[in-house]
């Protein structure tokens, strides 16, 4: 035999979903950002060093020519003894 009356309440369960949660948890954008930083960290760095590199070589080759100098006065002047 039915039953008589209104049939009960459907509940959506929205909670399950996590849609009935609160929307965003305002820490994530501060680790979405760290996430990202710890990723472009290194790439920064190779592109430090790579510069360093290049200064580096540069000095270097204005040393070597300084040397040059140097020592081709020095062999100049011993000959004019």
């Amino acid at each position: 035999m039915g039953r008589g009356g209104e049939p009960g309440h459907v509940e959506p369960d929205l909670g399950d979903d996590g849609l009935g949660s609160a929307s965003t948890d305002a820490r994530d954008g501060v680790e979405a950002i760290e996430c990202v930083v710890k990723r472009v960290q290194p790439v920064l760095h190779l592109g430090v060093e790579l510069f360093d590199e290049l200064i580096q070589g540069v000095q270097m080759r204005q040393l070597l020519g300084e040397q040059e100098a140097l020592v081709c006065s020095e062999l100049a002047d011993e000959r004019a003894l």
